[in-house]
């Protein structure tokens, strides 16, 4: 009866103070089989025309190494994303992934500004095999512009093998 008591108010407490652990860490890892959702949202201005990346971090570490054939955007009518997966077969709303991939969904409406010509994504190099357990990047050109706006967009799902 202590130990249930002592787990109930570890559980409790873990609650209240938004530290609840997730099945989708356990052991600091992401449980095989399970798939895991975020968001990736970056807006700036510049009208430069220019190469951007940056880095989006998983909630837990990934079970295989993400190489760049590993993190793609799901088939689009976009001309600038130019690693589109047919295995990536969720949508913006609902995110899915094949095991061992993370699978981007831009949102529908507007999910890149006018002046981005190129987007893709991936994982690390093989040199740098613990960055790319934990995280992925996203990358674009844009061209010249008279809008400051650069935007992009994208939801994304990653499931454990």
């Amino acid at each position: 009866m202590k130990i249930r008591m002592g787990a109930a108010v570890a559980v409790t407490i873990a609650l209240v103070f938004g530290i609840a652990a997730s099945p989708a860490q356990a052991s600091g890892g992401i449980t095989k089989g399970t798939t895991v959702r975020g968001s990736a949202y970056y807006q700036f201005t510049s009208t430069v025309p220019g190469f951007f990346q940056f880095g989006v971090n998983l909630p837990g570490r990934a079970r295989n190494a993400l190489t760049p054939q590993d993190v793609n955007f799901a088939p689009d009518s976009f001309a600038a994303t130019t690693d589109d997966d047919a295995s990536c077969t969720g949508n913006y709303i609902l995110p899915t992934a094949p095991p061992g991939k993370v699978c981007l969904y831009l949102w529908p409406a507007a999910p890149l500004s006018p002046n981005v010509v190129s987007v893709n994504a991936g994982g690390d190099a093989p040199g740098s095999p613990e960055f790319s357990r934990s995280s992925f990047w996203i990358s674009w050109s844009t061209g010249a512009s008279a809008s400051s706006a650069v935007y992009l967009y994208a939801r994304w799902a990653y499931t454990a093998p």
